[in-house]
């Protein structure tokens, strides 16, 4: 065991045994102990080290653009004990050989191996550094993503040694001269991007892949977008054959995941609709339809099946539109838009014509009380959501 100074007793079970990582020039001492059951006894062993293993420390490797480089070594205290650099690999020319912290020049491309040697005490030992010296620019770049689905957009992160001017090529007819660009694949497939570094010395590139992975497209369809109350059903249909998933909106708070859904509207209005997709891959895409459901009243109108009108004068037929009235022959009717009614006798005379839905007849032709029986009308136009009507029939003005 060890009871003074430095030391690693490699087997201490053993009575020999080696003992690595001695303190340098101090006592370091050892206890061999041997007992019985009955009795024990030891022995008390002390080394002093003159190696010099743990004080060769020539620094860490480095990386250079440039043909020289400084490389430092531990320093030494003790007078006794001296360095020297030496080249083992490559080629190299000192400033001071025998300093330890000191430039070495005239360093060739690829690896230059320096070895700083220490003497003392009748002991040498040493430690070597790797300089690697590259002349600039040296291409390279990194990516934030190397794969995603389309469109993909990709931030260049451009890690070039070196001052140079810089020239993208993405494979997709697309090239830029910044720094470090993003940029955006539109479409799916495998594209080979290429960074070249043009400097004073040389010119370097460098290229990765970026896979784009193809997205669905959202697409859908709906039977009607033009809906009515009381009943305003919107059945929708996904146009999208790749997807797996689904997410709709449909402009008035309420949401679904079903493929194909149906939806109620609750009240008139005019939707906007949002429908997002996603694949096997986890790619997606989404689309909006602005203003694209539009929810209206149906609109009505009937007519009477007969009327008894004023004998007496005609009274032109007018009323108001809360009115009910027998005396002359109008519609039941709701948001009508533009109208125009026409009657006809029995010979198929137009006797009557009104473009006003509050003017309706009042039994009277030319100026006289029309006669007894049956009459045709015809009434024609549009609601105010937009949809046409056509409506006849037949009626009996009573006397």
């Amino acid at each position: 065991s060890i009871i003074g100074g430095d030391g690693v007793v490699v087997n201490p079970a053993s009575n020999s045994t080696l003992v690595t990582d001695l303190g340098y020039r101090i006592p370091n001492l050892f206890r061999w102990e041997v007992y019985t059951p009955s009795c024990s006894n030891t022995v008390d062993v002390t080394v002093i080290s003159n190696s010099l293993h743990n004080l060769a420390d020539a620094g860490e490797d480095d990386f250079t653009v440039n043909s020289y480089a400084r490389i430092s070594a531990r320093v030494i205290a003790d007078t006794n004990i001296t360095g020297k650099w030496s080249v083992q690999g490559g080629t190299g020319r000192f400033d001071n050989a025998v300093a330890a912290n000191t430039l070495v020049r005239g360093l060739t491309t690829g690896i230059n191996t320096m070895r700083w040697t220490l003497r003392g005490y009748g002991c040498e030992a040493y430690d070597e550094v790797q300089l690697r010296f590259a002349e600039e620019p040296i291409a390279g770049f990194d990516t934030d993503v190397i794969s995603g689905c389309s469109p993909l957009t990709i931030a260049f992160s451009n890690t070039t040694i070196g001052q140079a001017t810089y020239q993208w090529n993405f494979s997709d007819g697309k090239t830029s001269t910044l720094r470090s660009p993003d940029h955006t694949f539109e479409r799916s497939g495998l594209y080979k991007v290429t960074l070249t570094a043009t400097g004073l010395r040389k010119t370097d590139t460098i290229s990765h892949f970026i896979e784009v992975l193809p997205s669905p497209t959202a697409a859908f369809l709906v039977a009607n977008t033009k809906l009515y109350m009381p009943t305003p059903i919107a059945n929708f249909y996904s146009n999208s054959p790749n997807a797996i998933k689904y997410w709709w909106k449909f402009g008035d708070g309420v949401s679904s995941t079903e493929k194909d859904p149906t939806h109620i509207y609750e009240e008139e209005g005019v939707y906007d609709v949002w429908f997002k997709v996603e694949d096997l891959k986890g790619c997606q895409d989404s689309v909006m339809m602005y203003n694209y459901i539009q929810v209206g009243d149906y609109g009505m109108m009937v007519f009477p099946n007969a009327f008894t009108p004023n004998t007496s004068f005609p009274n032109g037929g007018q009323y108001q539109a809360d009115e009910r009235r027998l005396d002359i022959f109008y519609p039941v009717s709701r948001n009508v838009e533009t109208y125009k009614l026409e009657i006809f006798n029995q010979w198929g005379t137009k006797i009557f014509v009104s473009d006003d839905i509050f003017v309706g007849w009042d039994g009277f032709y030319k100026g006289e009380s029309a006669a007894q029986g049956a009459y045709m009308y015809k009434a024609s136009g549009t609601y105010k959501n937009g949809r046409e009507f056509n409506e006849s029939g037949e009626f009996i003005l009573v006397r």
